[in-house]
Parts: structure tokens; C-alpha cells; sequence
């Protein structure tokens, strides 16, 4: 499962202005960097480590919505969360 947003989908699917990428870009660089600051904290335990993340992963997704006019937010409230996509079955 990918996890994370990515600029040129929400780009293409909302029909994200200029601005909108400008300022989306910034929050999804943000949320990636505390995520590798969760994801190399060694004193986290595993629970804890994976709470950080759905609150970083649940604010991310926040201001993103917040950057969006309503027919987006509507769009991307489809969307599932944190971008996280089912893995593509093996083609053996």
C-alpha cells in the first residue's frame, strides 16, 4: 500500500490552480518530514509510532482540504485517506 500524497494526482484529479499546488506541495513536503522524523524515532514504540503517523496523516489531509474550494473538497473527501491506495495483485 502507497502511502502519502502526491502532488500531480491531486493536481490532475482536482484541477488544482497554480496557488493550490504552490501551497499543497508545501504541506505534503511537511507531512513527509515529520513522517521520517516519527518513522526513525527509535524511543516510539510500534503503537505509538503508528498513532504519530495517523495524526500527522490525519492533519496533512486537513489543510490540504482546507486549500480547496468546495466542488474539491467534495471530490477529495472521496478520496481515500493519506492517499493510501490497495496493493496491485501479483501478475504471476
Amino acid at each position: 500500500m502507497r502511502q502519502g500524497y502526491e502532488l500531480a494526482e491531486l493536481t490532475e484529479k482536482l484541477n488544482l490552480t497554480a496557488d493550490q499546488q504552490k501551497t499543497i506541495g508545501g504541506i505534503i513536503r511537511d507531512g513527509r518530514s515529520q513522517m521520517r522524523g516519527v518513522h526513525g524515532d527509535d524511543s516510539l514504540s510500534k503503537d505509538d509510532r503508528r498513532a504519530k503517523m495517523q495524526e500527522i496523516n490525519a492533519s496533512t489531509r486537513g489543510q490540504i482540504r482546507a486549500a480547496l474550494t468546495p466542488d474539491q473538497q467534495k471530490l477529495f473527501d472521496a478520496m481515500p485517506p493519506g492517499g493510501a491506495r490497495p496493493k496491485q495483485p501479483d501478475s504471476n
